[in-house]
């Protein structure tokens, strides 16, 4: 994420609050503990291509092992690095209706200026 970063700092992405969400959320719903029988289900929302541990024939995946920085025209349908972090995130608050993170800063700390230094 930070070779993305220009004008923010890198998002702290809170991993265990957004699994116990998730699991709070599903886990009073009859129709989603049906379907959503195996932990891993939840999982799979974000890490799409890879299994529970985020890996892909035992190697460890980054989500930059698919998405690039730019747009790669080999692979149309695969969205740029940035937007599949943001279409992650958003998309899911979206559905989700969580207000909270629907801004650049309330997940991004605006980066500092950086002035020339003075002699």
């Amino acid at each position: 994420i930070e070779v993305l970063s220009k004008e923010f700092e890198k998002a702290t992405m809170p991993h265990q609050k957004i699994v116990k969400s998730l699991v709070a959320k599903t886990s009073g719903n009859r129709l989603a503990v049906y379907f959503h029988d195996k932990e891993e289900t939840l999982c799979k929302g974000c890490h799409h291509k890879t299994n529970p541990e985020g890996k892909i024939k035992g190697q460890e995946v980054k989500c930059s092992s698919c998405h690039g920085i730019s747009f790669d025209a080999l692979h149309p349908e695969r969205p740029r690095l940035q937007a599949a972090y943001h279409g992650q995130c958003i998309k899911c608050h979206e559905y989700l209706k969580i207000e909270k993170a629907m801004s650049c800063d309330s997940c991004h700390k605006p980066k500092k200026e950086r002035g020339l230094p003075s002699f």
